[in-house]
């Protein structure tokens, strides 16, 4: 008797659990779904990665690029296999940006990585930049030295420049 009304309330505590997490992430989607459509392109970027996406999309119209995405921008906080940290989802799509930041990773790293992982991503995803191409697109976090984060974004942005020349 004892161990069943034990299992009952474990089962129990774990259902309350269970719930109460379901309500956390209903919570979260309907924080990031409050996303406005911009020029009629659907737009769903996570709050905690919306400033470093206004930062590489306030330079790129500094600078005169101007991508063009006629269905939609998806950047998301979310799972992804160990030792990834972040993904170019529609790398080689070029009607939308979708792009991943790992949900285990990003909270560890510093400002300067975070940026670095953003303007990385985002290269691959909206100008299709490869690994090696810059010292910003690094296969590896270590790899890349933060202090100089401006340096490799403006290295990043000459390089975009000079490629999108060649295809004219």
């Amino acid at each position: 008797m004892r161990k069943t009304l034990l299992i009952i309330i474990v089962i129990a505590f774990a259902g309350v659990l269970t719930i109460l997490e379901a309500g956390k992430k209903i919570q979260q989607a309907a924080t990031i779904k409050k996303e406005v459509p911009v020029r009629g392109i659907n737009v769903l970027i996570d709050p905690r990665l919306r400033p470093y996406y206004i930062e590489v999309a306030q330079r790129l119209n500094l600078e005169g690029i101007n991508p063009n995405r006629q269905k939609g921008i998806s950047i998301t906080i979310g799972s992804l296999p160990k030792g990834v940290l972040g993904i170019a989802m529609g790398m080689f799509i070029d009607e939308v940006i979708n792009v991943i930041i790992s949900t285990d990773y990003w909270f560890q790293l510093s400002e300067s990585q975070r940026r670095a992982l953003i303007w990385h991503e985002l290269a691959h995803d909206i100008f299709n930049v490869e690994h090696g191409s810059v010292e910003i697109m690094s296969t590896s976090m270590a790899a890349i030295d933060t202090d100089n984060i401006d340096e490799m974004i403006n290295e990043l942005i000459k390089y975009i420049q000079d490629v999108r020349k060649e295809k004219i």
